[in-house]
C-alpha cells in the first residue's frame, strides 16, 4: 500500500517505521538505528524530526558514531580514586 503526499508515494511501512521510532523513544533514552544501506534509516529520523519541529517541540538529538568515542564518554564513569562523576559525552556538549 502506498500513500500519496504533494506527488510523492511512500510505502505505508515507511510511517510504521516512524511510529515504532517515535515509541521507541518514549520509553527509552536512546535507540541505535542500524539497517542496510539505502533502507530509509536517515529519513525515518529526520521524518520525525520534522514532525516533532512542526508540532513546535524541540527534541534533543546527537547523532554520533558509536565507534568515534569511548564506553565511559557514551555512558559516564565515576574515578574510584577521587569519586568524581565523569559526564555522558552528549551532556558535557
Amino acid at each position: 500500500m502506498l500513500i500519496s503526499i504533494t506527488t510523492i508515494l511512500i510505502p505505508i511501512y515507511f510511517f510504521y517505521n516512524v511510529v515504532q521510532l517515535k515509541e521507541l523513544l518514549e520509553v527509552r533514552h536512546s535507540v541505535f538505528i542500524i539497517g542496510g544501506a539505502g533502507t530509509g534509516k536517515t529519513q525515518v529520523l529526520r521524518t520525525l524530526l520534522r514532525t516533532y519541529y512542526n508540532l513546535k517541540k524541540k527534541p534533543i538529538f546527537f547523532d554520533l558514531n558509536p565507534k568515534a568515542v569511548t564506553t565511559d564518554e557514551l555512558f559516564g564513569v565515576i574515578n574510584p580514586a577521587t569519586r568524581e562523576w565523569k559526564d555522558v559525552y552528549p551532556l558535557a556538549l
